[in-house]
C-alpha cells in the first residue's frame, strides 16, 4: 500500500487536503468541525525491526497549569486505536500500526481518532475546568 496515494483519496474524501511535507513524512489536515481542521503527520518508520505506518498530531505545548495527568491517563484506557503521549514537552496523540497489516480503512479510523481526540483535549478537555463530552466523540 502506497501511504501517501492512500492518504491523498483520504483527504479528498473528508474533504481534507494532504501535504507532502518530505518523501517520508506526509500531512493530512482533518476536518474536525465545519470551521477548524487538525493537522496529523503520517509517516513509515521502523521499530524493533519491523515497518511501522504512524500518525500523529501535536495537541499543545506543556505548560504548568495545562497539565492533567489524571485526564491523560483516564483517556488512554477508553481510546481504541491511539494513545496521549508526552514528547519533547509536547502532548500528542500517536498510533501505530504494522505496514503488513495496514488497509485503508484501517487507516482512515485511525486518522480520524488521532485527529478528533487531539483537537478535542486542546479545545474542550484541557482547556475547560470540567469536560462535557468525551474527548473521541465525533
Amino acid at each position: 500500500m502506497n501511504l501517501t496515494t492512500s492518504m491523498l483519496q483520504l483527504a479528498s474524501a473528508l474533504d481534507g487536503r494532504l501535504v507532502e511535507y518530505t518523501s517520508e513524512i506526509n500531512v493530512i489536515l482533518v476536518p474536525v468541525t465545519s470551521h477548524h481542521c487538525q493537522a496529523v503527520i503520517g509517516q513509515r518508520v521502523e521499530k524493533n525491526g519491523r515497518a511501522i505506518i504512524e500518525f500523529s498530531s501535536k495537541v499543545c505545548e506543556l505548560c504548568a497549569n495545562r497539565e492533567n495527568h489524571q485526564i491523560i491517563l483516564r483517556l488512554n484506557q477508553e481510546l481504541f486505536y491511539s494513545k496521549v503521549i508526552i514528547h519533547e514537552d509536547q502532548l500528542r496523540v500517536t498510533a501505530e500500526c504494522l505496514a503488513d497489516q495496514f488497509t485503508e480503512p484501517l487507516m482512515a479510523s485511525i486518522i480520524a481518532e488521532v485527529a478528533t481526540v487531539a483537537y478535542n483535549l486542546d479545545h474542550r478537555e484541557i482547556n475547560a475546568e470540567t469536560p462535557e463530552t468525551p474527548v473521541f466523540a465525533q
